[in-house]
């Protein structure tokens, strides 16, 4: 019993009799069920440690925002959104795209609560591209594109009459 480790040792040192090898017994017994308390305890606080940890990585992701170049990619699909929606109402103003650009937007910006595309946050970017995507608020492109009609032909009317 030379290789013995821990309480089979200390046992191996003792002359075994039958009130001796009932000690023994009691003993490793103790000693197996204070070890497994001990590994349900640790078990329990790594459960615990793992659930908190989790919980910040899942703070992080949610207080993580979008970077410059998904800001930039923001913008980009809105602008081509409006010109989308207005080249099917044949409005090619750079001024009505614009405008209805700002109206993407700030439908967008509400949608999250932010002022700007940069409060955005990162795990919902592709949320807002799919939003710029199906954008269509009908009433509001009428809208802008009849404003735009009536200020080209103003402009033309104007210019005939000189």
């Amino acid at each position: 019993m030379e290789n013995a480790v821990g309480p089979v040792k200390e046992a191996a040192h003792y002359q075994i009799g039958s009130n001796d090898s009932d000690s023994v017994v009691k003993t490793i017994g103790k000693l197996l069920k204070n070890n497994t308390a001990a590994l349900e305890q640790l078990s329990s606080a790594q459960s615990v440690q793992n659930d908190r940890l989790e919980a910040l990585e899942k703070q992080i992701r949610l207080q993580t925002l979008v970077t410059s170049k998904q800001v930039y990619y923001l913008n980009d699909a809105i602008r081509m959104r409006a010109r989308e929606l207005l080249d099917k109402r044949s409005v090619g103003d750079k001024k009505a795209i614009t405008k209805l650009g700002n109206l993407i937007r700030k439908s967008v910006l509400a949608r999250y609560g932010v002022s700007s595309l940069r409060d955005v946050p990162k795990h919902e970017y592709n949320v807002a591209l799919s939003q710029i995507g199906m954008w269509n608020d009908i009433l509001s492109v009428r809208t802008v594109a009849a404003q735009f009609r009536n200020n080209a032909e103003m402009e033309a009317d104007t210019h005939n009459a000189r």
